[in-house]
C-alpha cells in the first residue's frame, strides 16, 4: 500500500515524459523528482515564489494549446472552484496522447490556501477526467486509517504548510506508515490520485 504523495510521485514517475507543467506546484518541492524524467519542467501556481517559473489560474491557463506531454498537479484540485473546468483547462494545454497525473484528499481535514472546496473518492477523480474525455491509465489511493489519524493530528495542532513541523509529527507518521501495511483499509483512505490520458 502506497503511503504519501511522495511515494504515489515515485509510483507515477514511468508516465511522465517531455516538456512538464506542474500545476499549482506552490514550493515545487517534487521538482528535481520530476525533472530527472522530463525533457522540460516549468513550475505554475497563483502565487508567485522563487520556485515559480509562471505565475497564473488554474481555470484559466495562460499556455498555448498542446504545450506539454504532461501536466503533474498534486493536492490542488481541493482548493479550486471548478474541478472539471480545471481538467477542460489541463486537456487544452496537454498535447494529444499526453498525460495528466492528480493527487488529491479524500479523508484529510480542512485546510484553507486561501479556499478548501472538495474531497475527491477514486472513482469521483477518475470520472472528472473520464468526462472530459481522457482514458484512465492507472489511479489508486494512498494512506490509509492510520495516516488518517496523524494528518488529524498534524492539521490540529501543527502548521501543516510548515515542511518541518516537529519531531513528534515526523514519528506520529512513521508509526502510522507501519500500522496501515499491517492493518491496510479499503474504504478509510487518506487520498486520490489518477493518471489520465488525452485521447
Amino acid at each position: 500500500m502506497l503511503s504519501t504523495t511522495k511515494e504515489v510521485i515515485l509510483h507515477i514517475m514511468p508516465h511522465v515524459r517531455g516538456k512538464v507543467l506542474d500545476l499549482g506546484a506552490g514550493m515545487a518541492k517534487y521538482k528535481e523528482t520530476i525533472k530527472k524524467h522530463a525533457a522540460d519542467y516549468i513550475a505554475c501556481d497563483v502565487k508567485k515564489n522563487e520556485n515559480i517559473d509562471m505565475v497564473c489560474n488554474v481555470t484559466n491557463l495562460v499556455f498555448p494549446p498542446e504545450s506539454f506531454d504532461t501536466v503533474i498537479s498534486t493536492q490542488v484540485f481541493e482548493h479550486v472552484d471548478n474541478p472539471f473546468m480545471v481538467a477542460q483547462e489541463i486537456k487544452k494545454v496537454l498535447k494529444m496522447g499526453g498525460n495528466a497525473i492528480i493527487t488529491a484528499p479524500f479523508m484529510l481535514p480542512f485546510h484553507a490556501d486561501p479556499k478548501d472546496h472538495f474531497r475527491f473518492s477514486r472513482e469521483g477523480l477518475e470520472e472528472i477526467f473520464k468526462s472530459s474525455g481522457f482514458e484512465i491509465i492507472d489511479s489508486g489511493t494512498y494512506g490509509g486509517f492510520f495516516m488518517v489519524l496523524s494528518e488529524m493530528i498534524h492539521f490540529s495542532w501543527f502548521d501543516s504548510y510548515k515542511h518541518k513541523s516537529g519531531r513528534i509529527v515526523s514519528i506520529i507518521e512513521r508509526i502510522a506508515k507501519v500500522c496501515d501495511r499491517i492493518f491496510p483499509s479499503k474504504i478509510i483512505y487518506a487520498n486520490t490520485f489518477v493518471v489520465a490520458r488525452k485521447k
